[in-house]
């Protein structure tokens, strides 16, 4: 509340004041874990296999978080070399490698090539009106689905809880922050090849992570559409 002179959520940009949050593990005590601090970079998706792996469970091949067990140990220095995505509907793709942080805005931040991948079609508070219905087709192409179709609904500048019109972002320029020399994020970085190295980790991980094609077009990121 307040922080760089912002009141509220979802409408600033994802600044480390939101997007670091310490992750605080209270380990088993048979898990050979010695309390500590570590500066590895982890996200919230790293939970469920963490948890699969102290139980001695398969992580499913679908799964792209990682095991933190092996950084809990103290066996690695890290588990996410390639960094992490982070973000909201609609708005930037964020990415960091821990050094630096990278706000990637659509060039258009609203409906352009902005679709809802769901099974359950429904808004916070409320079902989609029939007008929301329209244009949707089936995909049964995302193997983290496992096989399940799932609706793909294109995003209306007229729908009912439109949270882009209603909501919109108070800020919408690309941004590149050095963390270790400007770690409260006040002065962008001019950097172009730099800014192009962001460009390709987010590229990466959005292919790992199935991102649709349409998503590579909306970001500026056209040349890198899967084949």
């Amino acid at each position: 509340l307040g922080e760089k002179e912002y009141l509220g959520k979802n409408r600033p940009p994802f600044f480390n004041e939101v997007a670091n949050i310490p992750l605080i593990i209270g380990a088993p005590r048979n898990a050979g874990i010695t309390p500590r601090h570590e500066p590895a970079l982890t996200q919230t998706i790293d939970l469920m296999p963490t948890f699969l792996d102290l139980f001695k469970q398969p992580i499913p091949p679908e799964v792209t978080g990682r095991s933190l067990l092996p950084l809990m140990r103290g066996e690695v220095k890290t588990v996410r070399e390639e960094g992490a995505v982070f973000g909201q509907f609609g708005a930037a793709i964020n990415y960091t490698d821990g050094r630096y942080t990278y706000f990637l805005y659509p060039s258009q931040p609203f409906e352009t090539d902005l679709f809802q991948y769901t099974l359950m079609p429904s808004h916070m508070r409320t079902f989609f009106e029939a007008s929301e219905m329209e244009g949707a087709t089936l995909l049964d192409t995302l193997a983290f689905t496992r096989g399940y179709p799932v609706m793909r609904l294109p995003v209306r500048a007229d729908g009912k809880a439109n949270m882009t019109r209603r909501y919109p972002l108070l800020e919408a320029q690309t941004a590149l922050y050095d963390l270790h020399k400007d770690p409260q994020q006040r002065h962008p970085v001019n950097d172009p090849a730099l800014e192009q190295q962001m460009r390709d980790a987010v590229t990466a991980l959005l292919r790992a992570n199935e991102a649709p094609a349409e998503i590579f077009a909306r970001y500026g990121l056209q040349e890198a559409v899967p084949a």
